[in-house]
C-alpha cells in the first residue's frame, strides 16, 4: 500500500501516545515534538543496502531540514554509497542521544545540483572538500523522509520516571515496559 502525499507529518497510529498520566496529545504538539527532537540531531547513521543486499550503516553529517521534512547531506562522487543508492535507493536515518531516539526511513537521491551545494555549504565541509564548494567531486544526498519512528525520554520527569520505575522492576522482578511505566513519549509519523 502507498502512503499519501502530506505536507504536513500525520500520526500513523495512536499507540503510545498517551502520557502516563493519560491525557492525549494533539497532533499539532506531536509534530513539533518530532521536529523538535530531529532538529536537535547534527549527525545520523545512515543505513543502505549494500551491492550484496545487506544492510550496511556509516555517520553522515546532517546539513539541513527542509520544510517538507526532506534532509540534506554531502558526499564524494565516487563514493561506495552512491553505487548503493543507485541500485536500491531506499535508506534509513538512524539517530540517537543518551535520552531521544529516532528512526527515519525513506529514499535517497544523489545530485551535483551547484546551487545546492552553494546553499548547503559550511567552511567546515572544506574537512572533507579540501578544494572548496567548486570540487566537482562533491555530491548532494537528499533524503526524502517517508515515515518515522522516535522515543523521546527527554527532561528531568521523564528521567525520574524511568529511573523509579526501573528500579521498581528490578526489586519487584517485573520486566519494565517503558511503554506503559514511564512517560516516555513514543510516536510513529507519517511524512510523505
Amino acid at each position: 500500500t502507498s502512503m499519501p502525499d502530506l505536507k504536513m507529518p500525520t500520526i500513523l497510529s495512536k499507540e503510545n501516545t498517551m502520557s502516563a498520566q493519560g491525557s492525549d496529545q494533539t497532533h499539532e504538539e506531536q509534530v513539533h515534538n518530532f521536529e523538535k527532537i530531529v532538529g536537535s540531531f547534527k549527525s545520523g547513521m545512515l543505513v543502505t543496502h549494500n551491492l550484496e543486499g545487506q544492510m550496511r550503516a556509516r555517520p553522515m553529517q546532517i546539513l539541513q531540514r527542509d520544510s517538507e521534512e526532506n534532509i540534506w547531506m554531502m558526499t564524494e562522487a565516487h563514493a561506495g554509497k552512491n553505487e548503493e543508492i543507485q541500485k536500491d535507493s531506499r535508506g534509513c536515518l538512524i539517530l540517537e542521544s543518551s535520552s531521544q531516539w529516532m528512526s527515519i526511513t525513506g529514499t535517497l537521491e544523489i545530485s551535483a545540483d551547484k546551487a545546492k551545494i552553494d546553499e548547503l555549504w559550511s567552511e567546515n565541509l572544506k574537512l572533507y572538500f579540501p578544494k572548496g564548494k567548486d570540487d566537482p567531486n562533491i555530491r548532494v544526498l537528499k533524503f526524502t523522509s517517508n515515515w518515522a519512528e522516535y522515543w523521546d525520554q527527554g527532561g528531568v520527569i521523564k528521567q525520574l520516571s524511568f529511573a523509579f520505575n526501573a528500579g521498581k522492576a528490578f526489586v519487584t522482578g517485573q520486566r519494565l515496559n517503558p511503554d506503559k511505566d514511564t512517560q516516555a513519549e513514543h510516536n510513529k509519523v507519517q511524512l510523505h
